[in-house]
């Protein structure tokens, strides 16, 4: 079976900035005893593409650091970050891709895996699944 999601602690996009998707979760787990989850890892990103918006705007300012996120375009261990800039739109998350995750058995146990987008996968999709079981 597969499933949609906004993100899953197997991805393995490479960031152009912040941390890797490893080095968010060791420093989560070590400091709520739990592994992050979708709300978490999103939560933290807007902390990361805020970040990276006032060192580009080299101010506070709030018409500097608007410019900035409106040029945001990089990708993080959360995924592609970009930003609609049209009136009808602005402000909209414009280049994030859901992931799709199976379930697969590694080692004799069920878990997720990400099989698409490519930059996030972290297993092949397997298919068709009643061969695989066999």
């Amino acid at each position: 079976m597969t499933v949609p999601s906004q993100w899953e602690l197997q991805v393995s996009y490479k960031p152009d900035f912040g941390p890797t998707t490893q080095e968010f979760a060791k420093a989560f787990q070590a400091k709520f005893k739990a592994p992050p989850d979708y709300h978490s890892a999103s939560g933290y990103t807007s902390g990361v593409v805020l970040e990276r918006a006032i060192e580009k705007a080299g101010s506070l300012d709030p018409a500097k650091v608007t410019a900035a996120l409106d040029a945001t375009d990089f990708t993080t261990f959360f995924g592609h970050i970009k930003f609609a800039t049209d009136p009808s739109h602005h402000g909209l998350q414009s280049a994030h891709e859901m992931v799709l995750a199976q379930w697969q058995k590694q080692g004799g146990k069920l878990g997720r895996q990400v099989v698409w987008p490519s930059a996030a996968k972290s297993a092949d999709l397997i298919y068709p699944i009643a061969a695989a079981s066999q």
